[in-house]
């Protein structure tokens, strides 16, 4: 099972994940896999996806069942494997897994979406927050480690230090040129919501006109996902948030870096010199001309 460089995936692990179970999975012709870090605009271009492929607002199940984390323990790799083999619309699929450990295909499509990691962790933060850990721990059987801290610059620095993220966008980046790969920014879903899903529809060769975007837009958009948060968040069916409606905390851009400390913005400011310059002018600002 090969990745995009050619080489045998990688398998990631956590208490939460197994991507081996990629080693299993039957990928099929016009497959979209949709890889993010978490809190980076998964659920959300999800709902994009499923606007384009049912052009309908109007889900028969919540976005989750539709299209579950593969890699979740949750659910057994079997119960997982089942739900999208049962499928007969186009598949998009969800993950945190980065591109060396996904299998590649020229017939697939693979959707990445970056996020300020400045915002991204403000956005964790309050993810964390709102978990319901006993729900969580109940689900998969088993405990987690300690609580996050609530000092949110410790947090800050513990996460920010761990090359996985930026592990992750790194992989994407060294395959932005190929023509089944698309970046995604959370900055430009922000600025121009319908642009942008008319931009992904003509990479995933779907034929709409500006006009279809700029309604389905309109269920796409922040305030519309909270409103149907029970349906649109996932995990929701079982019960891992303390409130739904909180999981969509405010989709703002800019706040982490006023949420910080001086000491923590100048950590993450060393953090990120180990990167190539433009990697991280794309991850902060988006506005990428790469399709």
């Amino acid at each position: 099972m090969l990745n995009f460089n050619g080489q045998q995936i990688i398998d990631y692990q956590s208490p939460m994940a197994d991507s081996s179970r990629w080693r299993i999975f039957q990928l099929r012709p016009n497959d979209i896999i949709i890889s993010t870090p978490p809190k980076s605009g998964t659920t959300w271009t999800q709902m994009i996806c499923a606007l384009l492929i049912f052009r309908s607002a109007k889900l028969d199940q919540p976005l989750g069942t539709i299209s579950p984390w593969l890699d979740q323990k949750v659910q057994s790799v079997e119960q997982v494997l089942a739900q999208y083999e049962a499928q007969t619309h186009r598949r998009f699929i969800k993950t945190h897994t980065p591109f060396d450990g996904i299998p590649y295909f020229d017939n697939v499509s693979y959707i990445f979406v970056g996020r300020n990691p400045l915002d991204q962790f403000f956005s964790l933060y309050n993810h964390y927050k709102n978990s319901d850990r006993a729900a969580i721990e109940a689900s998969l059987g088993q405990k987690l480690k300690a609580p996050f801290s609530a000092d949110p610059d410790k947090y800050f620095q513990q996460e920010i230090a761990k090359s996985t993220g930026w592990h992750h966008f790194e992989t994407f980046w060294q395959a932005k040129t190929l023509p089944n790969v698309i970046l995604l920014h959370y900055s430009d879903l922000k600025s121009n919501l319908a642009k942008q899903i008319s931009k992904l529809a003509h990479f995933l060769q779907i034929d709409i006109t500006m006009e279809i975007c700029n309604w389905l837009s309109t269920f796409a958009s922040f305030d519309y996902m909270k409103e149907n948060a029970s349906n649109l968040a996932p995990n929701s069916i079982q019960n891992f948030w303390q409130s739904d409606h909180r999981f969509f905390h405010s989709g703002q851009d800019g706040f982490g870096r006023d949420f910080l400390s001086v000491e923590s913005i100048q950590f993450y400011d060393s953090v990120k010199k180990r990167y190539p310059l433009d990697m991280i002018q794309w991850l902060e600002h988006g506005k990428s001309t790469h399709r």
